[in-house]
Formats: structure tokens, sequence, C-alpha cells
């Protein structure tokens, strides 16, 4: 099948990971951010596009693991995006959340849903975050690479 458009962008989100570690690790990152991110992707006659988005992330600490809300910014289409909260193992530099949901994929004038899994890797230097965005789409066209996210602490 010849693939002639391809969009997705962030749908219903549910997440969950924990793994014990120190919490000292991610004491940096507790807080408000405001973030700028690749939010999906365009596709259209083999050549993409990524469609970047902003959004607030609130880092808190829950007990050994550390606790992210993103509230994105609106979609493309002008609509809101709704909240969604994850959990993230703690290392001694960063912590990595893992995201699941669903997308919806436009191949050809076709919705389809497929599941995703986003890995969101994190650090923060004072004021400044940054990191990257790993998203991995069941039976994608496009391969998954890692995107930059970074960001700014909100006062």
């Amino acid at each position: 099948m010849h693939l002639r458009t391809v969009f997705f962008s962030m749908a219903t989100l549910l997440v969950s990971v924990a793994a014990p570690a120190s919490a000292q690790s991610a004491a940096a990152l507790v807080g408000k951010w405001n973030i700028e991110y690749e939010r999906g992707r365009r596709m259209e006659d083999g050549v993409v596009t990524p469609v970047m988005g902003t959004g607030t992330l609130t880092i808190a600490m829950k007990g050994d693991s550390a606790e992210a809300t993103l509230q994105a910014g609106p979609r493309p289409d002008g609509t809101p995006s709704p909240a969604a909260t994850f959990r993230g193992a703690i290392d001694a530099a960063k912590v990595v959340f893992v995201q699941k949901s669903t997308v919806m994929l436009n191949m050809n004038g076709e919705q389809q849903s497929r599941e995703v899994t986003v890995t969101w890797t994190l650090q923060a230097n004072g004021d400044a975050l940054s990191g990257s965005l790993l998203r991995v789409i069941a039976d994608a066209p496009m391969a998954a690479e890692p995107t930059p996210v970074k960001g700014t602490r909100a006062k």
C-alpha cells in the first residue's frame, strides 16, 4: 500500500513506570516547566515534517519515583489537549518517563488507531530542561528516532 498522507497526534493517554532509586537525583527536575517538543509527524509523499508543540510539564516526587503531568498546548486544529500524568524511573542524572497512548493515523484519507509508547528522557541544569522523546508506534510506516525536548522553568 502506498502511503500518501500520514498524520498522527497524541490522543488518550495512560502511563505508569516506576523503579526504585535516589530521590535526590530528580530534585533538580521538580517543578513546572514550559516545554517545546515534537508532538507528532506528518508524512506526505514520503516527506516527513515534524509537528512541533508546546506545553507545561509539572514534575513532582512520589516516593522513590517521579510523576509528571503534561498539559499540552492546543492541537494544530485548535482543539484542546487532555492532560496526561505518568510516572518515571530515576537514575543519577535523569528521569525516564514511559507513556502509553493511542494515536490516530490518517493513511490516504482512512483513519486508523494505533498504540504508541513514548519514552521521555529528561534532565535539568538550573532553570533549563533538556532531553529527548522517543515515540514508537505499533506497525508504523516511519522508523522511530529520538527527538529533542527543551524547556525552561516556569516562574
